[in-house]
C-alpha cells in the first residue's frame, strides 16, 4: 500500500466519520427550549423538529394536558425564501376533540408529521404554542 492509498484511506474515514457525528448531533438532541424562555422570535426555526420534537402554533382547539392523537392533514407546505414551510395539520385527539396547528419548519432537515401517525401533544405557552412529539 502506497503513502498515497493510505492517507486516501484515512481521509475517506475521517469524512464517513464527521459526516456520521453531525448527522447524530443534527437528529437526535432536541432543541426545545423551556417554555420560559422561548419567544417565537428568538427560536431558530430552521431546526424545530430536531429530536422528534415540535414547536407548533395552535389555530384551532386548546391543549390543557399531555394527550395523543392521530395527524388527518399535512397541507400547505410551501416554503418561503429562507427554506421553511408552515404547515398546517389537523389532528384528532384521543379524547375526540380536533385541533388545528401551524408547524414552521425547514423540511429539508425535518420531516412533516404524516397523516394516520400518532403524535403526543403537550401544552408548552400560555398563548397558544404547544409541543408535539412523534
Amino acid at each position: 500500500m502506497t503513502m498515497f492509498d493510505k492517507v486516501l484511506y484515512f481521509t475517506i474515514f475521517a469524512g464517513i466519520l464527521l459526516g456520521l457525528t453531525v448527522y447524530i448531533i443534527d437528529n437526535t438532541a432536541g432543541n426545545i427550549p423551556e417554555s420560559e424562555e422561548f419567544t417565537p422570535e428568538s427560536f431558530d426555526w430552521q431546526h424545530n423538529g430536531k429530536g422528534g420534537e415540535y414547536i407548533v402554533k395552535l389555530i384551532q382547539g386548546e391543549i390543557e394536558e399531555e394527550i395523543k392523537g392521530e395527524v388527518l392533514t399535512d397541507e400547505n407546505c410551501e416554503k418561503d425564501e429562507e427554506g421553511l414551510s408552515r404547515c398546517n395539520q389537523k389532528v384528532l385527539l384521543e379524547n375526540g376533540d380536533e385541533i388545528e396547528f401551524i408547524m414552521p419548519h425547514n423540511m429539508m432537515k425535518h420531516r412533516c408529521l404524516s397523516p394516520g401517525e400518532t403524535i403526543e401533544i403537550d401544552p408548552y405557552t400560555e398563548d397558544g404554542y404547544v409541543k408535539t412529539i412523534i
